[in-house]
């Protein structure tokens, strides 16, 4: 007997996007993929726990910055970038974010 159930158990990956307050996305449950908005964060660069990891340390929470990063360890630093969505790492300490510019506020 073919399924009759109107309301699936997965969403419709070729369903449109909606539209929430004048912003469009993707269907409910459907995985992102690529980079995201713009973000500006402030908080401290840190040693991530992984070698070679690199991450920032805000309010909010932990951003992976990458290596291109490290010689900021220990400072605070204004970010400019945008998080990766769809994307695996080894250090799993936060999202990675995609970093355009950093402003060196000292040392923490």
């Amino acid at each position: 007997m073919p399924d009759t159930d109107p309301t699936p158990d997965r969403p419709d990956p070729d369903a449109p996007a909606l539209e929430v307050l004048g912003v469009a996305g993707p269907p409910p449950g459907a995985v992102r993929e690529g980079r995201g908005a713009t973000v500006v964060l402030e908080g401290v660069v840190e040693a991530g726990v992984e070698a070679g990891a690199v991450v920032l340390r805000t309010a909010d929470g932990t951003w992976l910055v990458g290596r291109d990063q490290a010689p900021l360890v220990g400072h605070r630093v204004r970010v400019t970038g945008a998080e990766l969505h769809g994307v695996l790492t080894t250090a799993q300490q936060g999202p990675p974010l995609v970093v355009d510019a950093v402003e060196d506020l000292g040392t923490a």
